[in-house]
């Protein structure tokens, strides 16, 4: 179990990016050969590419917040003494956390709307609320993401001082 645990810790996020990109390129790829080939087009393959994009999107929020390599406009943090700099990051830590707690509570009244009204997509019948739950999902991954972040940022600042 703490195999499992540890292996969802370290590779979650890229492996279900990596399954997400592998589906896009084959369907993709089924649409060029149902549409070139075979003179058919599909319907859904647009609907499934998007949905799949979206869900990839916001799936890699955690994964830049895991390995720190959210965007950053940083050349003014440059200048700043070591301190400031440490005290900065901690304020962009805990504005990120209220960010995605805000955007992670907010989203439930959004899938509680699409599930009250049925809503589907247009081409696969998908029901929109599992779309919507999985925003939900990943502002939840987001916030645990940050808290490791934060942990191991004084962790880090611990270690050494010793």
């Amino acid at each position: 179990m703490k195999k499992l645990l540890r292996w969802l810790d370290e590779r979650f996020e890229e492996t279900v990016l990596g399954g997400f990109l592998i589906l896009i390129t084959l369907v993709i790829f089924l649409q060029v050969i149902m549409r070139y080939v075979l003179s058919h087009a599909l319907s859904w393959p647009e609907e499934f590419t998007r949905y799949c994009l979206v869900c990839s999107t916001l799936l890699s929020l955690s994964y830049c917040i895991r390995y720190r390599i959210n965007l950053r406009v940083d050349i003014l943090v440059k200048y700043l003494p070591e301190t400031a700099r440490k005290v900065l990051e901690f304020l962009v830590q805990l504005l990120s956390l209220g960010l995605y707690s805000y955007l992670f509570y907010h989203s439930f009244s959004t899938v509680q709307l699409s599930l009250n009204s049925k809503q589907v997509s247009t081409a696969m019948g998908f029901p929109m609320y599992l779309l919507y739950g999985w925003g939900t999902a990943c502002f939840g991954l987001a916030i645990i993401r940050s808290i490791q972040d934060i942990i191991r940022t004084f962790r880090n600042k611990e270690e050494k001082q010793l």
